[in-house]
C-alpha cells in the first residue's frame, strides 16, 4: 500500500505546460473537424446557385419560334441578304454562344442587316453581323455575343433592324 501522503500529492498536483499544450491542441483539432464539414457543403450550396441564377438567365431566353414572329413585322423581304453562307449550328456550342447562334439561325434576315462592331468587315471580310455566324468567329467575340443578345431582346419587343442598329450603335459607336 501506498502511504496516504503520496496519494495526496498526486491529487495535487498542477498540471505541466506539456498537458496545457496537449489540451489546446485536442481543442483546435475539434474546432478544425467541425470547419471541415462545412466547407464541401459550403462549396455544393455555392455552385447549387450559381447552376440556378445560370439556368434562371438562359431559360428566359426568347424561343426561336418568338423571334421569327416578332421579325415578321417588319418590312425585309425587300432587301437583299448580303451574306450567302448558313449559320452554324447551335449545338456545337454552350451557354452563351450557343443562344447567340440560336438566336442568329432563327432571325437571319434581321441579324444580316447589322453591323458588327468588332470591326471583323473591315480585317476579317465579313459582310454582316451574320457572318459572324456562319464561322465560328463569334463563339470568341463578345462584341458579336453581345449584338446578337441585343438582336433578339429588340426584335422580341417589335422593333426592326433600323431600330436595332441605332441602339447597337450608341451602345458601341464613337459618336
Amino acid at each position: 500500500m501506498r502511504p496516504l501522503n503520496t496519494i495526496h500529492i498526486q491529487a495535487t498536483r498542477k498540471e505541466s505546460p506539456m498537458d496545457t499544450k496537449k489540451k489546446t491542441k485536442a481543442r483546435k483539432g475539434v474546432a478544425r473537424r467541425r470547419w471541415k464539414g462545412w466547407i464541401p457543403t459550403g462549396i455544393v450550396v455555392i455552385l447549387t446557385l450559381a447552376t440556378a441564377v445560370g439556368y434562371y438567365h438562359f431559360a428566359r431566353q426568347p424561343s426561336p419560334a418568338e423571334l421569327q414572329a416578332a421579325a415578321a413585322n417588319c418590312s425585309l423581304e425587300k432587301v437583299r441578304w448580303a451574306e450567302r453562307r448558313p449559320v452554324l449550328p447551335s449545338k456545337l456550342f454552350v451557354g452563351r454562344v450557343r443562344s447567340a447562334y440560336a438566336v442568329a439561325k432563327a432571325i437571319p434576315n434581321v441579324v444580316d442587316k447589322l453591323y458588327c462592331y468588332c470591326q471583323c468587315q473591315e480585317n476579317m471580310g465579313h459582310k454582316s453581323l451574320l457572318s459572324c455566324y456562319a464561322d465560328t468567329h463569334a463563339a470568341n467575340c463578345n462584341v458579336c455575343l453581345t449584338e446578337a443578345e441585343m438582336a433578339a431582346k429588340m426584335t422580341v419587343k417589335g422593333l426592326c433592324p433600323a431600330e436595332i442598329q441605332k441602339a447597337i450603335d450608341q451602345r458601341f459607336g464613337s459618336g
